[in-house]
């Protein structure tokens, strides 16, 4: 069987060059979908769409070939590696997702822990603070009222 020269495992330059190719496309449609990753990110993004590529690469061999195969002696199916491989890709590239806040419930854990969430507006406090003060006004108003009608009762009682 001859060397693979394609997909996953391409080592020719131009292969490479073209992967590396794909990885900068979907680093520049990550950057415009995830406007929230800063330069820090950038290492974690690659490693994210790298793993997108290859097991994309790796998803097309399956499609091509199936995800089993028969076993040496030809009287069994079993579970080709690279069924395997694409699984364990898929959970790595899940983490680095979660990591960058891709995913619903990182994105909403990536908010609860940012200032720009949690900070509240002057207009907010202000806005509370008013109604604070005019709670307390009532309060002080009817155990002002509660007072004057205890100390009229005990005039009229003398």
């Amino acid at each position: 069987m001859p060397a693979l020269t394609h997909g996953l495992y391409a080592g020719s330059k131009s292969a490479l060059e073209i992967r590396a190719r794909k990885i900068a496309r979907m680093m520049r449609r990550l950057r415009v979908v995830a406007d929230w990753l800063s330069p820090a990110d950038e290492s974690t993004a690659r490693a994210y769409c790298e793993l997108e590529i290859l097991s994309a690469s790796i998803f097309a061999r399956l499609t091509e070939t199936g995800v089993t195969k028969l076993t040496a002696d030809g009287r069994d199916l079993e579970v080709r590696a690279l069924v395997d491989a694409h699984r364990r890709m898929k959970q790595t590239q899940l983490a680095y997702a979660n990591a960058l806040g891709l995913t619903p419930l990182a994105r909403t854990q990536l908010k609860l822990g940012s200032r720009d969430v949690t900070d509240i507006s002057a207009a907010v406090i202000a806005n509370v603070m008013e109604i604070g003060e005019s709670r307390a006004a009532e309060r002080a108003q009817r155990a002002k009222e509660a007072t004057a009608d205890v100390e009229g009762k005990d005039d009229g009682d003398a």
